[in-house]
Order: structure tokens, then sequence, then C-alpha cells
């Protein structure tokens, strides 16, 4: 089950439209979304699964993108709930 909380850097609490993923079972950080504050992407979210399994087991290759953009919160906390599960299949796959 992923918990979601403001994302916090170095003690600092990143105030505005940053949210990290914490696995609360095994207790690490997952994953981040954050809205895009300018450019041409402003106002999108964007997100990026940030766990990845110790020891090499995953062929990255062979996976789908583990980061991109999402015109929502909502649909930026869904992709990284979505590859957070395809990492932990293809870490279990590969032992």
């Amino acid at each position: 089950m992923l918990v979601w909380q403001r994302t916090n850097i170095g003690g600092e609490v990143i105030p505005h439209y940053d949210f990290s993923a914490t696995d609360k079972v095994v207790g690490r950080t997952v994953g981040r979304i954050y809205r895009v504050p300018q450019g041409p992407s402003e106002g999108r979210w964007l997100w990026s699964m940030t766990y990845r399994p110790s020891g090499g087991v995953v062929d990255f290759r062979q996976l789908p993108l583990l980061h991109g953009t999402e015109d929502s919160k909502a649909a930026a906390v869904e992709r990284v709930g979505w590859a957070y599960e395809v990492m932990l299949y293809a870490a279990t796959k590969e032992r």
C-alpha cells in the first residue's frame, strides 16, 4: 500500500505540489510526483518511480517507461502505483 506525503529533501519539506509515495509495508520511498511550475509543460504533473531493486535483477530494457507526465495529479498517482507494481513483478520474475 502506498502512502503519499509532501516530499522531504534533506530535512526540508517541499511546500507546493510535490509529493512522495512510500510503501509502508517495507518502509521505502518508491515514487514522486510534482506539478511542473513553468515552461511548455506548465501545470502538468511529472511522475517517476524511484524504486530500483538491488542486485541488478531487473533488465530495465524490458520494462515500460518508469517516468512521464500526466494532465492531472490523480493520473500521476495512478502511474506511480502502476510502475511500482510492474517493478515488483519484474523483480520477482527475474530471480
